[in-house]
């Protein structure tokens, strides 16, 4: 229970169930869980006002959130503005959020201005995690999932608003490939895509997918 300069330095000093909170202000950071199961905040999720002011800018050098640990649901990533992500690796996955072989809860953010080959807000691989509450707003793909990709894995993406995000092939709003996901009350408007589906677009790789009580409109490819 002190303070820390920085985000990271928080994390890499706590232990699975300690709550990391952060105060107001821009943080100029690429944060990476390393598989603790922690619960990283604002200082009010439930004000927009606050997450608008609580920032995490990535500064186009990787993926401003990395999940890559084994977190479960009980890792919990609440009330920020996630911004400035390039996508890391040689691949460039995952602009805001990449999340492999992890299944964390996000929720109550704005994740938004993120940019990537695949997953230009969030990339998911072999996760299963809740994704709920959030605006995830104008981010960009390369390829697919301009705000939502997702291969092979669990996902439920619920009561989020997904806008005016861009893939340059396929699945504007959401690209998923493989795995089953739930995609039930969203908001998932004018988003586009150049050339497959600007709303949600699936792969060549069979995939579940309930897509039930929805808002999908203005989308375009």
């Amino acid at each position: 229970p002190r303070d820390y300069p920085t985000i990271q330095e928080a994390i890499d000093v706590s232990e699975d169930k300690d709550r990391v909170i952060v105060a107001e202000g821009t943080y100029f950071e690429n944060i990476d869980f390393k598989g603790k199961n922690i619960v990283l905040r604002s200082t009010d999720p439930s004000n927009p006002n606050v997450v608008t002011s609580t920032v995490i800018d990535g500064q186009k050098k990787g993926s401003v959130i990395t999940f890559k640990g084994g977190e479960d649901e009980s890792c919990i990533l609440e009330g920020f503005t996630i911004t400035g992500g390039r996508g890391s690796l040689v691949y460039g996955l995952g602009g805001g959020i990449y999340c492999k072989e992890s299944s964390p809860t996000i929720r109550c953010n704005i994740i938004t201005e993120n940019e990537a080959r695949d997953g230009g807000g969030i990339y998911i691989l072999k996760g299963n995690p809740i994704i709920m509450y959030n605006e995830i707003l104008k981010n960009e793909a390369g390829t697919w999932g301009g705000g939502v990709f997702c291969m092979d894995s669990g996902v439920i993406i619920k009561e989020n608003l997904i806008m005016k995000n861009y893939a340059d092939e396929d699945g504007g709003g959401i690209h998923c490939q493989g795995g089953s996901l739930v995609i039930t009350r969203n908001y998932i408007i004018d988003n586009l895509a150049y050339e497959g589906t600007g709303g949600i677009g699936c792969g060549m790789i069979e995939t579940k997918v309930l897509i039930k009580n929805n808002i999908i409109a203005g989308n375009k490819a």
